[in-house]
């Protein structure tokens, strides 16, 4: 199960190797979708961060253009990129262009909106384009990132409670976590509204959806209630029609 190996990589702050894990596995899973080089050449990575995801798009064949508000791609991604500075809440997004595959990976719980790029995706895809969209949704075991577990308890609340950790727990949480201002830069996502969502985006279809760590579970994203708590980080594929 990947979840385990994540863990793994995470407690050892390994962020190329727990990155990379979850892009190899990711694409693992959509190359069983038809998901490949020959079918869709070009990809997006959008709101690439370091750029983990699109170093392995690129190494697996696939013509790849970077995405993100600022270019702070890690050293060890092959040079030359070609990257896209863009705001997506704010910028005008034709700027993006059109693919044949869109990553938004891990993104999505750190938008403001996350309905303006939602509602977007017809217009970022060449025709028989897919989309593939994977966040940590906010009532799953690390919805909070490192204000888990009190996020369940709510935004203000969970914040109280953060602040009032001993200052090496408080030190230790904001590294792993990047950090986050609850409100500002992580807001509560469900996976039950996202999908309703995408269905009622005109041009696009939902192909399938998956808990990203441990797909083989397949069923557990097709429970309602019980897929916000126990799919720790969700994944949705889908197709320009």
């Amino acid at each position: 199960m990947l979840l385990t190996r994540l863990i793994r990589t995470k407690r050892n702050e390994e962020a190329g190797s727990f990155y990379g894990m979850q892009a190899e596995e990711s694409l693992l899973w959509l190359k069983g979708k038809g998901i490949t080089p020959a079918t869709h050449r070009t990809a997006l990575d959008l709101g690439c961060g370091n750029g983990f995801f699109g170093a392995q798009l690129g190494a697996g064949g696939f013509e790849t253009t970077f995405s993100d508000e600022v270019n702070f791609i890690d050293a060890s991604v092959p040079r030359p990129i070609k990257f896209i500075q863009i705001d997506i809440c704010r910028d005008d997004l034709a700027r993006l262009g059109r693919h044949d595959l869109v990553i938004l990976s891990n993104v999505l719980e750190h938008l403001p909106d996350p309905n303006r790029i939602l509602r977007y995706i017809p217009n970022l895809l060449n025709p028989k384009g897919v989309f593939y969209l994977c966040w940590t949704n906010w009532l799953s075991p690390y919805g909070g990132h490192e204000f888990t577990p009190y996020h369940y308890l709510g935004c203000k609340m969970a914040t109280r409670l953060f602040e009032r950790l001993p200052e090496k727990m408080l030190i230790d949480r904001r590294r792993q976590g990047h950090p986050h201002t609850l409100g500002k830069n992580l807001f509560p996502t469900y996976i039950g509204r996202t999908l309703k969502l995408l269905r009622r985006v005109e041009g696009v279809e939902v192909v399938d959806y998956v808990p990203r760590y441990y797909a083989e579970l397949r069923w557990l994203a097709h429970v309602p209630i019980l897929r916000e708590f126990v799919c720790w980080n969700f994944a949705v594929l889908i197709r320009r029609v």
